[in-house]
């Protein structure tokens, strides 16, 4: 399933890409991976909550990670050994750079470990992402950006970083791949997404492009670009 083209013209510096981190700029989820190795209770529990819709993405978190028992330099290290970064991704940012596309992360996961390894680029993106504050005493404590980037949705905080930057540009698109880019999805113009948010698109009738690594999507871009640009 693919995005409508359209016929508005658009320009590069109208858009902003705003591309979430665990399972898309990576191919595995950190989060995910990180409380495997090291939480002492029952997280997948936790985690079924939230994809229902019980808690927020925050609350979600702070529950999880109040759970590992190790510093934010330990994970960052086991991290490191065990994640991969989607092909395609350092190109991605320098075409985006030279093309003049504003690119922002926008993660669920925390601060500590999407800077941690998030490739180097220059210019850097701009990261959105939870806040912890973290120790070996008392795990995780976990906050928004801001206070009013959630609504009580497990998607809320997405949501209301595309509505944010959506003041400032006439167009967003969004990359995704999970539970949480749900709410991005909805509001975005363009959609690319993995699995499993291509499958809930789908189910959804809400259009997004399939991707592989970032070199499609870099390609789709210049296809996009050169159709409405000229």
């Amino acid at each position: 399933m693919t995005q409508n083209t359209g016929s508005e013209k658009m320009h590069a510096d109208d858009v902003v890409v705003l591309v979430d981190f665990d399972g898309t700029i990576t191919e595995e989820d950190v989060g995910v991976l990180l409380l495997k190795q090291y939480s002492t209770t029952d997280w997948e529990r936790l985690e079924a909550r939230f994809a229902r819709g019980e808690v927020d993405i925050q609350q979600n978190m702070q529950q999880q990670f109040s759970y590992v028992q190790h510093d934010a330099a330990a994970l960052i290290e086991y991290a490191r050994t065990v994640v991969t970064i989607r092909p395609g991704w350092q190109e991605f940012v320098r075409y985006c750079s030279a093309t003049g596309l504003k690119l922002a992360v926008v993660s669920g996961g925390l601060d500590f470990y999407v800077h941690g390894l998030l490739p180097l680029s220059n210019p850097p993106p701009d990261v959105h992402s939870l806040l912890a504050v973290y120790s070996t005493d008392a795990g995780g404590q976990v906050t928004l950006p801001d206070a009013d980037d959630g609504d009580g949705e497990p998607e809320g905080f997405k949501e209301a970083v595309v509505r944010r930057y959506r003041r400032r540009y006439s167009h967003v698109w969004f990359i995704g791949n999970g539970v949480s880019d749900r709410g991005a999805a909805r509001v975005a113009d363009r959609l690319w997404a993995v699995e499993p948010l291509l499958s809930w698109c789908c189910a959804n009738d809400i259009n997004a492009s399939s991707f592989k690594t970032f070199d499609d999507v870099r390609e789709e871009f210049k296809a996009l670009l050169a159709r409405t640009d000229g």
